[in-house]
């Protein structure tokens, strides 16, 4: 319904470059192109749901091959599923080792807001999708597509790169079974 004006405006704009173009070859070639864009911004709309669905799901999958193959290969009963790692956190100093672990649980918090966000911002894009394609459908200068599409890659691919960049650092600290709590808290920082 908050799209209908929109259509009726694009479908107008349309109709006036017809008319406006029958004596001019040049225009007319732009009422070509104005009329295939139409028809994308129509299809977007109506394949919408669909791809963005395929593109959940292949970064959901991307995301759990990630996790699989190096819960393989670091076996079941790893140090990395071991939750009370942090507490076995010690520096020699009460007050040092309460704030390590503090620094710990504040990465830890930051990761998950900045994953609620992500979901507020793939539900926000996700119902400007018909917003996105009928701006760029009456003007391919609008930008509004390629901000809507780069966002929904970024933000639908971010829990692959996370899980690729926490893959990374487990292999990387392998060696110190985290007993080096500094180089650790370097790697998540």
């Amino acid at each position: 319904s908050i799209c209908a004006p929109l259509v009726l405006i694009m479908i107008g704009k349309t109709a006036i470059s017809v008319i406006m173009s029958a004596n001019k070859p040049a225009q007319r070639s732009q009422f070509q192109e104005d009329a295939c864009r139409w028809l994308f911004s129509l299809m977007l709309i109506a394949l919408g749901p669909i791809l963005l669905k395929g593109l959940f799901l292949f970064s959901s999958d991307m995301t759990d091959a990630v996790v699989s193959m190096f819960n393989a290969s670091l076996g079941k009963d790893n140090y990395v599923s071991n939750v009370s790692l942090v507490d076995s956190i010690t520096t020699g100093s009460a007050l040092t080792s309460a704030i390590v672990k503090c620094l710990f649980a504040w990465k830890y918090f930051q990761i998950n807001m900045l994953f609620l966000v992500r979901k507020i911002v793939l539900t926000a894009m996700y119902a400007f999708t018909p917003l996105a394609a009928l701006f760029w459908g009456i003007d391919n200068k609008t930008q509004a597509i390629q901000i809507w599409l780069g966002e929904m890659i970024t933000n639908a691919t971010m829990q692959f790169f996370y899980a690729f960049t926490f893959s990374i650092m487990i292999i990387s600290l392998s060696g110190s079974s985290w007993k080096n709590w500094f180089y650790a808290l370097v790697w998540i920082f």
